[in-house]
């Protein structure tokens, strides 16, 4: 069974097992608690750390998870800490959950007791050994194993929001666009939420393929909004927010967002007259109902304000 490493940009190292057992071996003892709460594989397990894979194709850091899959397509996944040996562990007689004073190493194990794996496991197990004989959970102790891919630990995330205007009419629109990357190396399937002062004005879900990005657009309708600044932000799914930029919600016709309507609004739309948002004059405060021209109906909203102060 050939083993694929996959470096953070897809570069990909294919070993045999006469290639795993002539790299540097680690041996030790360990087994693992399955969820009926059971102690089993205890044993002395042979391989190669998950450290010295890893560097064979750059290395890992803290940003960096490694994907385990195997031959029937199981995957888990070890963050940094996991890969250099961070678990919770158990006392292999009782099995009662114990702190691991020593380090723990996980490997990808070709021998069992000083022979080959058993043909249910084998020919290659990810097992984590230790010199203090502790288990680990069984989800971690994954059967032949073919591949391990290196990726961010957040493989989706927001690199850019930009905002259709800066200033905007209390109960008109403005347009917030989050652009998506994916940047690791299979296909994910996530939840956006965009928020206003941490008050969520929508969420989307979406799947997005691996080294791909996409653009989505929110309609931030500001009805019920007080007057004021607003800081725009966006998250992938539980991820801490990327922080966009700020848009003031004031009295619709103050396209300069000073607070007030007033001739300095009324020249700023005179300029902005008749355009759409591909000319060369175009200015999307100016834009006040949101109908992507600047025409006469921008120009009542702000006549009807004239000398109104948010």
């Amino acid at each position: 069974m050939n083993l694929t490493v996959v470096a953070l940009n897809g570069t990909q190292l294919v070993l045999n097992e006469v290639g795993i057992q002539n790299l540097p071996s680690y041996e030790s003892y360990g087994g693992y608690k399955n969820i009926l709460g059971n102690i089993r594989g205890l044993g002395n397990y042979t391989g190669v750390p998950l450290t010295t894979l890893c560097s064979l194709v750059g290395g890992i850091t803290a940003n960096n998870s490694v994907r385990i899959t195997a031959i029937d397509n199981y995957t888990t996944t070890f963050s940094y800490d996991q890969v250099n040996g961070s678990f919770t562990t158990y006392d292999n007689i009782t099995g009662q959950e114990v702190p691991h004073t020593k380090p723990l190493t996980p490997i990808l194990a070709y021998y069992f007791n000083h022979t080959d794996l058993p043909e249910s496991d084998g020919p290659l197990r990810v097992a984590i050994v230790g010199p203090e004989g502790l288990a680990t959970f069984s989800g971690y102790w994954v059967k032949q194993v073919v591949k391990l891919e290196i990726h961010y630990l957040d493989q989706v995330n927001i690199t850019a929001i930009s905002l259709s205007k800066t200033a905007v009419g209390q109960n008109y629109r403005c347009r917030v666009n989050v652009t998506i990357a994916n940047q690791g190396f299979y296909n994910d399937t996530f939840t956006v939420t965009a928020y206003a002062n941490q008050a969520s004005i929508g969420t989307q879900a979406l799947t997005l393929t691996a080294g791909n990005s996409t653009t989505i657009v929110f309609i931030w309708n500001t009805t019920g909004f007080a007057f004021g600044n607003y800081s725009i932000d966006a998250r992938v799914g539980g991820d801490p927010l990327f922080r966009g930029g700020n848009v003031r919600v004031s009295v619709p016709g103050d396209v300069n967002g000073d607070a007030k309507v007033d001739i300095y609004d009324a020249i700023i739309l005179a300029g902005a007259y008749g355009s759409t948002p591909r000319s060369t004059k175009w200015n999307p405060n100016a834009d006040i109902n949101d109908d992507q021209t600047v025409d006469i109906y921008d120009a009542i909203i702000l006549a009807g304000n004239y000398l109104k102060t948010s």
